[in-house]
């Protein structure tokens, strides 16, 4: 019987581990206020922008439609990017071919 106990091993806390980890949600919990509003500014800012100057930086109408679907504290502007990144590739590897 005393084999079958020591074999057994407590699971140990990990404290600074999980201080770490709540104190991150705690902080992400706390700006996310501050993150959904500059989300909407930067969509705000693009939505106003012609199809002209959509054109001169990468994306279309539908790109800023489709960047609604992301939540609301994401960060457009990573996505849109990536659309923009893409895009130009796309165009790039058309003009190789």
């Amino acid at each position: 019987m005393s084999s079958i106990l020591h074999s057994f091993h407590a699971p140990t806390l990990n404290l600074p581990g999980m201080a770490r980890i709540v104190a991150k949600t705690t902080l992400r919990t706390l700006t996310w206020p501050a993150r959904v509003m500059r989300a909407r500014q930067d969509m705000a800012l693009l939505a106003a922008m012609s199809p002209h100057e959509l054109r001169d930086i990468g994306l279309t109408r539908s790109d800023i439609a489709n960047a609604t679907a992301l939540a609301m504290d994401d960060d457009p502007t990573v996505f849109l990017a990536r659309v923009a990144c893409d895009a130009r590739a796309r165009r790039h590897q058309l003009r190789r071919d």
